[in-house]
């Protein structure tokens, strides 16, 4: 690094750190991506004939937008909770081929944007993911003739998160499907981290709030009904002490814990088509 540059994040860092004793915990996490290519137009013509376009109407007046494939008449839903940065109207990173797979298993599929993501109206943020979810359950339930046993939630990513939101209350749903977890309490600073350095995990760590408030440990180890969760390996977002959490917590519900070598990304992009794991 040139000495100037060096100088300046060092600044910054000072700079952040007298901050954080003032403000702990003050900020909200920038911990929805935006998603790559998005045409809503012309993705729905990626995905099986007589899909529908889906529009969600929440609390505050934001629309969210999605699409509904459908398998046979009276199929199960399956109802996706998707990635930060995932869309239905994403050119790039689709999910049609995991929509026909499933259709040809006998199962619809509910895709919806949260807030401010792909094209969904509003503004990103975490806070209004278990509002986003809540409003989703509710159509995949209307669409499945209002028996929750006939939804199926699979959360990717951020996507546990959500998934974890409708399960707190104590919903039951046919089967949870989680695929690359995290954890709402260290999210922000693993990605930090990452991205960063070890200091920049620990500050953001220090600055930001959780990504959301439910405890994903505690959910899962009171899920009732049938509960696989995939995690990878090389996982940056979750260190093996959490790994073992998450492990303990899935096996004492009674579900199935099971581990990739994928990281991150690469177990993320996977879950855009059915998984081995899932098909046993």
């Amino acid at each position: 690094m040139r000495p100037r540059r060096l100088l300046v994040a060092l600044i910054v860092a000072i700079a952040l750190l007298a901050l954080l004793p003032l403000s702990p915990g003050c900020l909200t996490p920038p911990a929805m991506m935006p998603a790559l290519r998005v045409d809503a137009g012309l993705a729905v013509e990626l995905y099986p004939p007589g899909t529908e376009r889906v529009e969600l109407l929440v609390e505050d007046g934001t629309t969210l937008r999605g699409l509904f494939v459908p398998a046979e008449a009276g199929a199960p839903v399956v109802l996706h909770l998707l990635e930060s940065s995932g869309s239905a109207a994403s050119l790039k990173y689709h999910y049609y081929a995991l929509c026909e797979q499933l259709a040809d298993l006998g199962y619809s599929s509910l895709l919806v944007d949260y807030t401010g993501v792909g094209a969904s109206d509003g503004s990103p943020s975490p806070r209004h993911l278990a509002r986003d979810a809540t409003a989703m359950w509710g159509e995949a339930l209307r669409r499945a003739g209002d028996d929750p046993a006939r939804v199926v939630l699979r959360g990717i990513s951020i996507g546990a998160l959500a998934a974890a939101h409708l399960l707190e209350p104590g919903t039951r749903p046919g089967a949870t499907i989680l695929v690359a977890p995290v954890r709402a309490e260290s999210a922000v600073a693993r990605l930090a981290a990452r991205r960063f350095n070890a200091l920049a995990g620990w500050l953001a760590g220090g600055l930001y709030r959780d990504v959301s408030d439910v405890d994903l440990v505690e959910v899962l180890s009171v899920v009732q009904g049938p509960l696989l969760v995939v995690a990878g390996e090389e996982d940056f977002f979750l260190e093996d002490a959490e790994r073992r959490l998450l492990r303990a917590a899935v096996r004492e519900a009674g579900g199935d814990w099971r581990t990739r070598t994928d990281g991150h990304i690469a177990l993320t992009i996977a879950a855009h088509q059915v998984l081995s794991e899932e098909i046993d």
